[in-house]
């Protein structure tokens, strides 16, 4: 419960079920360029999670992988990120905005409900699926804009 941040070493390529969930103190975490996904429940209840640093190679972020992270202001999604799961960023209470990069194609089912303080989201015109109750319960939502990729 003390962990306050943690640099995974190069030689691993992914983070797996749970591996850091509810780590309460856990507030900055640096992944190495290998990752290649960020699996089921990896982060969740890392209440004091403030930032991430994702690689490029990251290419899904599992169900529930930030799922309750209260502390979280913003995260930059990766341009190699294909899907967005299951209520992944839920309840992130301090999320102010976010931008979906072109390569995603799916954004899941509640990926970012209840996220309060979400005030905008960027969507680009490739992302072809956003699931039911993606954003339902942020109730400080003023835009969702689309463009065009090209």
């Amino acid at each position: 419960s003390s962990l306050r941040s943690i640099t995974v070493p190069a030689s691993i390529t992914a983070i797996g079920y749970s591996a850091f969930s509810n780590c309460s103190s856990l507030q900055s975490i640096a992944v190495p360029a290998f990752i290649a996904t960020i699996g089921y429940g990896v982060f969740f209840g890392c209440s004091s999670l403030r930032s991430i640093a994702g690689p490029a190679s990251i290419t899904a972020i599992g169900a529930y992988a930030f799922h309750n992270c209260s502390s979280l202001r913003s995260i930059t999604v990766p341009a190699s990120i294909t899907a967005i799961g299951y209520s992944a960023f839920s309840n992130c209470s301090s999320l102010q905005s976010i931008a979906i990069p072109a390569s995603v194609i799916t954004i899941e089912e509640e990926a970012y409900s209840a996220c309060n303080s979400l005030h905008g989201v960027v969507i680009l015109t490739s992302v072809s699926t956003v699931r039911a109750s993606a954003f339902k319960g942020c109730i400080s939502l003023q835009y969702l804009r689309q463009f065009d990729c090209d």
